[in-house]
């Protein structure tokens, strides 16, 4: 039976409008003091946590007794489930907004509203998102020069979606940006109850745990919804962080008994928190998250994705407004699970061989530069892995820093000791080694023309002087 309820100014809230088949319980939103939603201002001239403003279209001085300045842009952070405006997260990219540039930044608390049960949570955002919509009418009326198109959405998980809800209800909102949007209740969901391209004139999401819910507990929505979509490491499990369901429900319930419940939260939601944790630092991290554009992580695991020509790819986080390519991209972070997580990309290729036969073994390569600068070994190769004549092996390498000034090369070549190898040759032909640059764009030939690699030789080679000199 489809049910309704109206609160006053922020309107009525029925239940047949968000039912779907990915909602089979559909609840009606908490009363409006219930959820508690409030809104705290940060300026630079009031930055810290003990000298928040509370605004409120309800205090006709809210604005005006404030350090709200309607000549610069407005943020809004939003959180998601079990959370609040207070969480070290939040607190952390207001700091680094406000360190970026002069701006207003708006942490929404609704921590009342968002506890459990899940299903009320996804219900109350419907309420904190109609809050929202009327602060911002009130602004617009104390400050007309502020326009919707200055305004910009930064909500995670269900804050996501309440950031798409304000959307549909402010036309012109500049943007918002989706940290992994919460798929339980949303995946393939009606567009007028989730976020989508159209709540903004620009939105950008990070998905970072994208595994199917039912399968490994994944948390996040997967499909596109923005007018970038971003897949860290694919978009499903993150470095560091547990994949099976078993792993996630034993660590998460001994790190709570062990720590806290803060600790059991950050445990079973390690990929989902991570999608924050990357647009944080990708803010003022001088490493420039960059993202390629592909038909699929398997391809661009592969080394197949790293050209960037006219424009096409982007800067996952904070900055991939600055770029006017559209659609799926892929990047790689820390593969330690670690900060800093962004990470420069290389794709490095061997074009090798041999004379007679086959060569069956490991070929591993490192680069060193003149200032001292080093990174390897790095494996080319798995095990029991054959080599022919004109063998490419390509291999995508993510590093902290960037590699500069490369001079040279080392190769060396493991024949695999096995009962039949006798078989196979004792040498290994080096053509050429490239390494391409995702992030500069640039790339480099060392030349081995046809040079032998014994097995358990190292062997150096010094860069071109051009690219197609080899």
């Amino acid at each position: 039976m489809d049910r309704e309820v109206c609160y006053g100014d922020l309107g009525c809230f029925k239940t047949e409008t968000v039912r779907s088949f990915s909602r089979p319980i559909v609840l009606l939103p908490d009363e409006p003091d219930k959820i508690g939603t409030r809104f705290f201002l940060y300026t630079r001239q009031n930055q810290l946590k003990s000298d928040e403003h509370e605004l409120s279209r309800k205090v006709v001085d809210s604005f005006s007794t404030s350090n709200f300045n309607s000549k610069v842009p407005t943020k809004f952070i939003i959180h998601g489930f079990t959370h609040s405006a207070h969480e070290p997260w939040v607190q952390s990219m207001k700091d680094e907004l406000l360190k970026h540039d002069d701006m207003n930044v708006i942490a929404v608390d609704w921590r009342q509203g968002a506890g459990f049960p899940y299903t009320q949570a996804t219900a109350n955002i419907r309420v904190v998102a109609m809050e929202a919509v009327r602060l911002i009418e009130f602004m617009q009326t104390e400050y007309p020069a502020v326009k919707a198109g200055d305004i910009h959405f930064i909500g995670h998980s269900l804050g996501a979606h309440a950031s798409g809800e304000v959307g549909t209800k402010i036309k012109g909102i500049g943007r918002i940006s989706g940290l992994d949007p919460a798929e339980p209740y949303f995946e393939g969901a009606v567009e007028d109850i989730r976020l989508e391209r159209r709540d903004a004139e620009f939105v950008d999401i990070i998905h970072s745990d994208g595994s199917a819910f039912l399968g490994s507990l994944g948390m996040g929505y997967r499909s596109s919804v923005g007018h970038v979509d971003f897949y860290p490491n694919g978009g499903g499990d993150q470095p560091g962080c547990d994949k099976s369901v078993g792993s996630k429900l034993i660590n998460s319930a001994s790190a709570g008994l062990s720590k806290g419940t803060d600790a059991l939260k950050d445990t079973f939601a390690c990929s989902h928190q991570r999608a924050y944790e990357y647009y944080i630092e990708s803010i003022n991290f001088e490493c420039p998250f960059r993202a390629y554009p592909c038909k699929s992580y398997d391809d661009f695991k592969a080394a197949k994705c790293l050209s960037c020509g006219d424009g096409q790819c982007s800067r996952m986080g904070y900055h991939a407004d600055q770029s006017e390519a559209r659609g799926d991209f892929y990047v790689m972070t820390n593969q330690k699970g670690e900060a800093p997580h962004c990470s420069y990309h290389y794709s490095m290729k061997v074009q090798a061989g041999v004379m007679d036969g086959k060569a069956y073994g490991e070929v591993d390569i490192s680069v060193g530069g003149d200032n001292g600068t080093s990174f390897g070994p790095i494996p080319m190769t798995a095990k029991e892995t054959y080599v022919e004549t004109n063998t490419v092996l390509t291999r995508l390498v993510v590093t902290l820093k960037k590699l500069t000034d490369l001079s040279k090369v080392t190769v060396t070549y493991k024949k695999d000791d096995c009962f039949t190898c006798f078989v196979y040759t004792d040498f290994l032909r080096l053509q050429k080694v490239e390494i391409n640059s995702g992030e500069d764009q640039e790339s480099t030939a060392y030349c081995g023309k046809n040079t032998s690699v014994a097995k358990d030789q190292v062997r150096e080679f010094s860069k071109a002087e051009r690219f197609n000199s080899c």
